[in-house]
């Protein structure tokens, strides 16, 4: 049986849900060797340092992902790359594909990032014995659009870590009072990018600040990564907060005092954040496309993301009854147990373990 090496690249980058995927499963595996460019972020520093091998620290990246990284995996190792991209030249690898976004509307994303990924999966997932994607939706999308037989691609959803939790309130108001956000309020999550859908979110918020006069829009997410957009003050809304990246100490408190949280992106190979929400107790308006469906179930408000009127509507139906926000919660706090980061990594154990 081949040893299996892991790439680790992705632990070094800034933190979003590949990069939690990532060490959400990689923690929960046996001691593996994993290679890296340089040190893991400080959220990611309980991962095991002493098979964490960083290899030539001046050459990062993407070149360190094709040039450097083969020269550390023999003819005996399985790879596992669980960011998206993998080496070129390696074909015994496992990859982990969490969606084709980029594919599907290049236009959300950076000339280079569409580049990038249109040079590279051609030359790459033809040579691969075995791929792992995140949804039954995210799997479908790769087969038509990459052309990949279904029977090669495998299955593993993501997972929900224990600490989202309903918060007391005593926790809530010391955490909100450090932000500064002041209840009641909507929560908003994600990196910023065109196809979270904030610009539709701020319009529909726009036609609510009437209606909710009291309520808050507190928008939390991290700008400047390489698939993002920009959020200029200008083009908020009024009674809105933009807090920007939030350390994860705050997260929990921040579901768990918010009224709902609002979804409503056009496009998620998976979908972390509603989870997330459900998982702190807080009823959620999502969308009714891509993985979204798949992952809420019946427990969220479904809307149309390209709908101003009707994603207005969805929050301000949980804001007004306090029986809808007690029957979601319900929904989904029953919902989240069928997520764990146990059994992601049970699955994708054995995925790798077939293939070594």
């Amino acid at each position: 049986m081949s040893s299996i090496v892991i790439n680790a690249r992705t632990l070094t980058q800034p933190l979003t849900g590949i990069q939690r995927y990532a060490y959400e499963v990689i923690k929960r595996f046996p001691r593996l060797k994993l290679v890296a460019p340089g040190q893991p972020i400080s959220a990611f520093n309980d991962i095991n340092l002493q098979h964490f091998l960083v290899v030539n620290q001046f050459l990062g990246g993407h070149l360190w992902e094709q040039l450097v990284l083969p020269t550390m995996i023999s003819n005996k190792d399985l790879l596992w790359s669980p960011g998206g991209l993998g080496a070129i030249c390696v074909s015994k690898q496992v990859l982990t594909i969490h969606d084709v976004a980029s594919f599907e509307y290049p236009q959300w994303y950076s000339k280079k990032y569409t580049l990038l990924y249109n040079t590279v999966w051609p030359k790459l997932i033809p040579k691969l014995p075995r791929i792992l994607t995140v949804s039954e939706f995210s799997k479908e999308r790769i087969s038509s659009i990459l052309k990949v037989p279904k029977e090669k691609i495998f299955v593993t959803p993501h997972g929900i870590d224990t600490r989202f939790s309903p918060q007391s309130q005593e926790v809530i108001k010391d955490k909100l009072q450090r932000l500064g956000v002041n209840q009641p309020y909507i929560l908003a999550l994600s990196a910023i990018s065109p196809r979270k859908n904030f610009q539709r979110l701020y319009e529909a918020w726009k036609i609510l600040c009437s209606r909710l006069s009291d309520v808050w829009l507190v928008v939390v997410g991290e700008q400047g990564l390489a698939f993002s957009g920009k959020i200029s003050q200008e083009e908020m809304p009024p009674r809105t907060l933009y807090l920007g990246r939030v350390d994860d100490m705050y997260l929990p408190a921040l579901y768990s005092g918010a009224l709902t949280f609002v979804y409503p992106s056009l496009y998620e190979g998976f979908g972390i954040p509603p989870l997330e929400a459900m998982a702190c107790g807080t009823p959620v308006v999502t969308s009714n496309l891509t993985a979204l469906p798949e992952v809420v179930g019946e427990a969220a408000i479904i809307i149309n993301p390209y709908d101003i009127e009707e994603i207005a509507w969805g929050i301000q139906k949980i804001v007004e009854s306090s029986t809808m926000q007690e029957s979601l919660r319900i929904k989904g706090l029953k919902r989240v147990q069928s997520f764990t980061w146990e059994h992601t990594s049970t699955l994708t154990w054995k995925a790798l373990q077939d293939i070594a």
